[in-house]
């Protein structure tokens, strides 16, 4: 898999198409053309991670839901314990508040679906890498499974990590709708959400190494917290200075932006008295067509999944 999740990253990629831009002033317009990009295109959408529904309450934070330098642009759709909340019923305040309408307040909801585990002290995936045989145990609808081995070895990022527990927790239940996220802003927790039943705390597993606790992750009862969960799909746009994106925006985008950037640059033709060194109106006019073939692909895709009908970019 890629990694492609930062701009920096990319910009070695395209380099060569613009001999004598700086990388800085190239990683700028790789972030307006990303900004630009999400915007038009309506892209950079998917889940955030889940939230706990405190009865009562009324607004909910959604910065706390995405690791990523940007702001909720629309939302998509919201869930209470998996029961979709009309969206006329859901505001959308300075593109980060969730306020929902008083007849969609929480009132007494007892199912506890999302545990939020404590700080995990293991925040790169690299920290991971050494473990191939850990197990913890979970409880859902009064069942308990024991979730293992977890062979982190091959991980190559937070997210990766996740994947493993989540499959093996899928696997140890027979049920495909569990789910495991990883949130690094601010927190470094691991979540854990079902889309059916009470969750519980994390325990320990009886056999290889366990990994519910403190060490790793840090799932016990008295430093993690269960409760009903609140989940938002939304659309997302980058802050103008935003540089780490998800992998999977800029391995599937990326090149339509950095077409976007270079068109920019290369149609810079400078002061007549020291023009760019970079000036290339016929590069401009090229790179120009790319970007805007890969923003209609890109349009194209995001309409057919709001018709829920899913294919993937070629």
């Amino acid at each position: 898999m890629s990694q492609i999740a930062s701009y920096a990253e990319l910009y070695t990629y395209v380099v060569m198409d613009l001999p004598g831009v700086t990388a800085s002033v190239y990683l700028q317009y790789l972030q307006q053309a990303g900004r630009e990009f999400a915007e038009q295109s309506r892209a950079f959408r998917g889940p955030l991670d889940p939230l706990p529904v405190t009865d009562y309450q009324q607004d909910y934070d959604l910065k706390t839901a995405y690791a990523y330098d940007a702001h909720v642009l629309q939302l998509l759709c919201v869930r209470m314990n998996g029961v979709p909340i009309p969206l006329s019923q859901c505001a959308l305040l300075d593109s980060r508040w969730l306020q929902l309408a008083p007849a969609a307040v929480a009132q007494d909801l007892t199912v506890e679906r999302l545990l939020t585990c404590g700080a995990s002290p293991k925040t790169a995936y690299t920290d991971w890498t050494g473990l191939t045989a850990g197990y913890y145990t979970i409880t859902v609808n009064s069942s308990t499974y024991e979730c293992g081995p977890c062979d982190c070895s091959g991980c190559l990022s937070m997210d990766d990590v996740a994947r493993v527990l989540e499959t093996a927790w899928r696997d140890a239940q027979s049920y495909p709708n569990n789910y495991v996220s990883w949130n690094e802003k601010g927190t470094n927790k691991f979540l854990f959400y079902t889309d059916s039943g009470e969750i519980s705390y994390l325990t320990a597993g009886t056999s290889g190494t366990d990994i519910s606790g403190a060490l790793y992750l840090n799932g016990l009862t008295g430093t993690a917290a269960i409760a009903p969960m609140l989940q938002v799909d939304a659309v997302l746009l980058p802050d103008m200075r935003s540089d780490i994106l998800p992998d999977w925006f800029l391995d599937r985008y990326g090149i339509t932006i950095a077409a976007g950037a270079v068109a920019k640059l290369a149609g810079m033709r400078g002061p007549s008295n020291r023009p760019n060194r970079w000036y290339n109106p016929e590069l401009a006019a090229q790179r120009a067509s790319d970007y805007r073939r890969g923003l209609a692909k890109a349009k194209l895709n995001v309409g057919k999944q709001d018709r829920n009908i899913l294919e993937p970019i070629l």
